[in-house]
Order: structure tokens, then sequence, then C-alpha cells
């Protein structure tokens, strides 16, 4: 196990919050107390212990991720932990990262995001609207971002007004917030913000993805479904991997990461859709739980986009990708992942968090 991970970081450490298994942290995962959710210490996740977090990297947030998505957690992780504390710590000064990532890994700041194709910077203020911020109404501050730049906003001022998204009941929710006027930090950094919140943001989508698919796998169990099980259980297998080799990817360096991104992003949001038509074939006994886990997929859809987009972007940047030279195979390396034993072990930490 390596010395970085959530998992070990929880063992090694004194704290009663920090002593607990995954089998602990999967067990709460759908309390809705904020004190519940510090007193887990999951709010820390993927923080660096100096800036008064747990740590962890991309692999670890994934599992935690593919857990929540599993339990249809309605906790604010994605938003928080994803996005906001990876952009900050990847953007912003260290000033920044001093002030803001110790608040939000104690839980004393709720952070989300939200996207704003069209904001404008007027008079030193900002204007325009974020259409689908995750669990918007109850964020203390918000990583605002666009094309032009990457800022922190605090939700409690008269410049930010939030309305909820209609036909939304996935258990991320979203909001539409507007900014007219609102007061804003630039982060230091935009283009290092940008590259860190979509790669963790986007990882973040596909493991919960993942995790939901799982959920349909034992779904289809406890109906008795069982012409459906191997199916869905390749559905699951297949998103489980390419995330997992992506989060490796993306960490080491080893191949290009940009590739299995969005593969990852693509197979994950298809498999959790086609296990959810599977299951949808015959009324099943929890129509409900299907009802939210379809509610999820949706939402996830709605958050990373389409996976016809992804897999063209995908194309994108394999085509723009080096060419190994064939002619002799020990340039390309017997090997395709350096690190695949990473990979490996991803896979069977999440088998044994069940």
């Amino acid at each position: 196990m390596r010395s970085g991970s959530i998992l070990a970081r929880m063992l090694m450490s004194g704290s009663p919050a920090m002593s607990l298994d995954w089998q602990t942290i999967y067990n709460h995962l759908d309390c809705k107390s904020r004190a519940d959710v510090r007193g887990l210490g999951l709010l820390g996740a993927g923080i660096p212990v100096c800036y008064g977090g747990i740590g962890g990297g991309l692999s670890d947030l994934c599992l935690l991720f593919e857990l929540a998505g599993e339990r249809l957690s309605p906790l604010p992780l994605f938003g928080h932990l994803a996005v906001a504390a990876q952009a900050i710590l990847a953007g912003g000064s260290e000033d920044q990262r001093q002030r803001w990532l110790p608040v939000l890994a104690k839980g004393e700041a709720i952070a989300s995001d939200g996207y704003c194709p069209e904001l404008r910077i007027e008079d030193g203020v900002l204007v325009g609207t974020a259409p689908n911020v995750p669990h918007g109404a109850i964020a203390d501050v918000l990583l605002v971002s666009s094309d032009i730049g990457t800022w922190l906003v605090e939700t409690d001022q008269t410049g930010v007004a939030l309305s909820e998204v209609e036909g939304n009941d996935s258990p991320i929710p979203t909001f539409e917030i507007a900014f007219s006027g609102a007061s804003a930090e630039p982060l230091f950094d935009h283009d290092k913000a940008g590259l860190a919140l979509h790669r963790s943001g986007y990882l973040a989508l596909a493991a919960i993805a993942a995790g939901g698919t799982r959920r349909c796998l034992e779904l289809a169990y406890q109906n008795a479904d069982y012409r459906w099980v191997s199916q869905i259980a390749a559905n699951y297998l297949s998103a489980q991997i390419v995330v997992g080799t992506a989060a490796v990817a993306l960490e080491t360096g080893a191949i290009d990461g940009n590739v299995l991104l969005h593969h990852a992003k693509a197979r994950a949001g298809e498999a959790l859709l086609d296990s959810v038509r599977l299951l949808s074939a015959e009324p099943a006994r929890e129509s409900g739980l299907l009802e939210t886990i379809y509610d999820l997929a949706t939402g996830i859809e709605n958050l990373m986009g389409p996976a016809s987009w992804h897999r063209g972007q995908a194309a994108i940047f394999l085509a723009a990708s080096p060419r190994p030279d064939r002619s002799d195979w020990n340039s390309c390396g017997r090997t395709p992942y350096p690190d695949h034993a990473r990979t490996q072990n991803f896979a069977s930490r999440a088998s044994r968090a069940r």
C-alpha cells in the first residue's frame, strides 16, 4: 500500500477520526450532517497534510468517489474535493493555499464550482451565470471558472443569487447561480488551476459513474435478474479499469493521460446508462432505487457532457500524440503502462473496500 494513500494515513493516524477503514466510510457516505462529514475527515481527502488534509492522490480520490457513487451519496464531495480544493492546490498562490485549504479540509467551509462560459468582469467584479453548480445551495465559497480566469467567490454577498434547476432529482443536485457585481478573488495561476479542475473533476465524475454501475450490479443480484448480471459486471469492470488507469497515467505522466481521461469519462458514463437501461427492461423490485440511479446517471452526463463528445476529444488528443518508432520493439517498451502494478493495486483496493 502506498504511504500517501488515504487509507494508509487513516490507519497510521492517532486521531479517532482518522483511524477508520473504508467500510466505515462507506457506511457513512449517506449521512447528510456536516458534523458527521467533519468527523470522518473526508473533506480533507486529496489535500496535503501540510495544509490540514489527510493526503492522497487521484487514485485515492477515485476510490472514494466510486464508493460515493455506489452509495448514491448526497454528500457535497465532488465540487469540494475534486474541483475547488484541487484547483486551489494547483493554481493558488501559497498565501491562498494557506488561507483556504485548511478551512476546506476541516469542513469550516463547503466549496463547489461553477463554469461561466460568458462571464464578464465589470469594474473589478463578476457578472454572469453558472448554469450547473453542484450542491450550490450549501456552498460557502465557489470556484468560478471561465476561459479568461478562475476566481474564488464567497456566496454570502448580495451579488450572488441562487435558483434550483427544475427536474433535477440527482444525488448530486445542481443549481443555477447568477453573479451581478460579485466580489471575487482571482487564483494566482489560471492555467494550472484549470488543468487540475478539469482532470480531477471529470475523473471523479467517471469514478462516481463506475460506482453507480456497481450498485446496478448489486440490484441485479437482489432482483434475481441473472440474465443481465454478466453484462452489467462487464460494464462495471471496464469502467473501473479505465478510470483507475487514467488516474495512474495522470499521476505519473507515464503515458498521455488526456486520451485515457476522455476514454474514462466516455466509458464510465456509457456503462452506467447501459446498466440502468438493462435493469429497466422489466419492473424492478426497487423501482425507486433504480430511478435514483438513473437520476445520478443523467446528472453526471449533464455535468461532464455526452460520451460521444469525449470520444471525439480522445481521438483528437491521440492524433496529436507522437508515435513511437515501431521498427525497434524495445523502443516502444514491452509494458504499455510502466506503473501497471499501481493500476492493479487500485482495482484490488476497491474490491477490498466493499
